[in-house]
């Protein structure tokens, strides 16, 4: 018979597997991604000229979806937008998935810009984790892409970690102005998803059943000891 430690640790081992097997992704977290509202709904300017053509700013360059895209306007070196997405408030998340650990984020966006040589206006993405206070965490950027060939270049990263405590995340466009007096970078159809493992109910009845068998098998080494034994 196996010993109640065996025991715990088998359980321990299908509650691992359970946790990496099931796993949902939530819609996107962003409101307004591809600035299909026709104006920066939902999101904050931090610096810069950032606002919503389509296809007028730079004629020949249109959309990559839908009506309207984000670029990054005029003179300003550097432009950026962001967006703050209350993890909990939307539904999709709760406080006990972002304290597992093993939730991860999702980032992708589209980017395009004026051909003005090597490199041209630019664009990626940052994200910031923040505790449940507002207070900073922790942030990640994608890697910048300069997609100026009269085409849209898809960028992002994937499965990045959420530290414990997360409760906001803040999503900002990077618009970078490397030539020429305008900041001719754009970015469309933002997409920010978190994956969240769940574990599945076979794996927490077989931890909870390992529990108490772990503990009735301390109890008996216990009362094995020899008397007199600290």
């Amino acid at each position: 018979m196996r010993s109640a430690p065996a025991i715990l640790a088998v359980a321990l081992c299908a509650w691992g597997a359970a946790v990496a097997s099931a796993q949902v992704v939530t819609t996107n977290l962003l409101t307004n991604p591809g600035a299909e509202s026709g104006n920066l709904s939902g999101w904050t300017v931090i610096s810069g000229n950032p606002m919503v053509d389509s296809g007028t700013f730079n004629p020949g360059i249109n959309p990559f979806n839908g009506t309207f895209d984000f670029t990054g306007g005029s003179a300003n070196p550097l432009g950026q937008v962001s967006q703050t997405i209350d993890l909990i408030a939307t539904g999709q998340v709760t406080a006990l998935d972002l304290d597992a650990g093993t939730t991860t984020a999702n980032v992708s966006f589209w980017e395009q810009g004026l051909n003005q040589g090597s490199p041209s206006d630019n664009a990626a993405i940052k994200i910031t984790f923040l505790d449940f206070a507002g207070s900073f965490i922790s942030s990640q950027n994608t890697a910048t892409v300069d997609s100026h060939l009269g085409s849209w270049t898809s960028g992002g990263l994937n499965s990045i970690a959420v530290p414990v405590g997360t409760r906001y995340i803040t999503y900002t466009m990077l618009f970078q102005r490397n030539a020429g007096s305008d900041n001719d970078s754009y970015i469309d159809d933002n997409l920010l998803t978190l994956t969240i493992a769940v574990p599945e109910p076979a794996a927490y009845a077989l931890l909870l059943g390992g529990l108490p068998l772990l503990g009735l098998g301390l109890r008996r080494r216990l009362n094995r000891r020899p008397a007199g034994r600290g």
